[in-house]
C-alpha cells in the first residue's frame, strides 16, 4: 500500500503539479504568513485541528521574493532551479523536503591569489596594478595605495572591499590605518599596494596592523615597494597565511593559498517541473509521514536563515499559503 500510495503521489506530482490540492487542506487560517531571508525570521503557522497524520506540505505563493545575493529575487529561492525553501517543526528541526533532495556540499578549498605591484617594478604598465582574486574573481578596486578586500571564511564570500590613496590624500592615511585596525574577528583579509602606498602613513603605525593581520616585519616602508598579504584578523594563525613584498625595482610581488572553507549545510534542492519562479511548490515524503497535533507550530523558512550561513547579502520577503496533506 505504502509503492501504491508513493506511484500515485508521483504521477500527480509529475502531471498535475500545483493544480490540484483537493488532498490538502490549508491551515494558516489567519491570512498568509510570511517568511525573511536573514534575521532568523520564519514563517510561523499554528495548526489549530484534531491530530492528523501529515504526509506533504503545499506552499503557495502570495505575495514577495526573497534573494541569497540581492540580486536574483525570487519567491522560494535565489535564480535559477534550485529551491532553498524548508519546512520545521517549532523545535527548527528540518521535516521537509527529504534529506536525500538536498545537495550534500560540506567543505571546498577556494583558490586566492594577492598581487601588488609598485609603478616601477620591472615589466609593469602603466604604473601598477593591485590584484586580488578570490576563486578567480577580481575584487580589488586597482586603484592607488592599499587595497583591501576581505572575506568571509565560512563560505569565501566577499564581505567589503576598499582602497585608500596613502600616498597623495593625508586624510586616506588616518583612513586607512583606522580601517585596518577595525579588522578584527572570523574574517580573511587580503590586501596589496598600488604604485605606492607609504608616503601618507609616516604619522600612523600601519605597519603593526599589517603584522597582526600575518604579514611578517620587518615591513619595507619605501617608495613604491610592492606588498601582498593574504592575512587573517582573528586570533589565531591559519596555516594558509601568505605574505610578500619587495622594495623598489624588485617586485611586483604575488602570494597564493588554497584555502578550505567550512560552508556549513547546503540549502538547494531541485523539485520535479518546479523552477524558482514558480508560484507553488509541493514538499512531500510519503515514507516517512509525521504527526501534526492541536497548537503545534510549523515553520517555513529561508535555508541560509535557519542556518545562520551566508545570509549577510541575502535580501526580501515571501508571503505563502501553507497546505498539509492529512490522512
Amino acid at each position: 500500500m505504502v509503492g501504491l500510495a508513493l506511484w500515485v503521489f508521483m504521477v500527480m506530482l509529475n502531471f498535475t503539479y500545483g493544480t490540484h490540492y483537493d488532498m490538502y487542506k490549508k491551515i494558516n487560517t489567519g491570512g498568509p504568513v510570511c517568511f525573511e531571508a536573514k534575521g532568523d525570521k520564519p514563517a510561523a503557522v499554528t495548526y489549530n485541528g484534531t491530530e492528523e497524520v501529515v504526509f506533504g506540505v503545499a506552499l503557495v505563493h502570495v505575495s514577495g521574493k526573497v534573494s541569497c545575493n540581492g540580486k536574483g529575487y525570487s519567491p522560494f529561492g535565489c535564480g535559477g532551479k534550485s529551491f532553498n525553501v524548508f519546512v520545521t517543526d517549532q523545535q527548527d528541526e528540518v521535516i521537509l523536503p527529504r534529506k536525500e533532495l538536498v545537495r550534500d556540499v560540506t567543505a571546498t578549498h577556494v583558490p586566492i591569489s594577492v598581487r601588488s605591484e609598485g609603478c616601477d617594478d620591472v615589466g609593469v604598465k602603466p604604473c601598477g596594478i593591485a590584484r586580488i582574486w578570490v576563486n578567480g574573481k577580481d575584487y580589488s578596486l586597482h586603484r592607488r595605495g592599499f587595497n583591501f578586500v576581505v572575506v568571509d571564511p565560512k563560505t569565501g564570500r566577499k564581505l567589503d572591499a576598499q582602497s585608500f590613496d596613502t600616498y597623495v590624500k593625508p586624510v586616506d592615511g588616518e583612513r586607512a590605518y583606522n580601517y585596518t585596525k577595525s579588522l578584527k574577528g572570523d574574517k580573511i583579509v587580503l590586501v596589496a599596494i598600488q604604485d605606492a602606498a607609504w608616503e601618507q602613513l609616516t604619522k600612523f603605525p600601519m605597519h603593526q596592523e599589517l603584522i597582526r593581520l600575518g604579514a611578517k616585519g620587518p615591513i619595507i616602508r619605501g617608495f613604491r615597494t610592492s606588498l601582498a598579504l593574504i592575512g587573517y584578523a582573528g586570533s589565531e594563525r591559519p596555516q594558509w597565511l601568505s605574505f610578500g613584498q619587495n622594495a623598489r625595482y624588485k617586485g611586483p610581488t604575488t602570494v597564493t593559498a588554497n584555502i578550505p572553507f567550512k560552508t556549513g549545510k547546503s540549502f538547494w534542492y531541485k523539485v520535479t517541473n518546479r523552477d524558482v519562479t514558480s508560484k507553488s511548490i509541493l514538499l512531500a515524503d510519503v515514507l516517512n509521514p509525521f504527526l501534526l497535533g492541536p497548537k503545534q507550530q510549523l515553520k517555513v523558512w529561508f535555508g541560509e536563515d535557519l542556518d545562520n550561513q551566508a545570509e549577510d547579502d541575502n535580501a526580501g520577503r515571501t508571503c505563502v499559503d501553507v497546505y498539509a496533506w492529512l490522512a
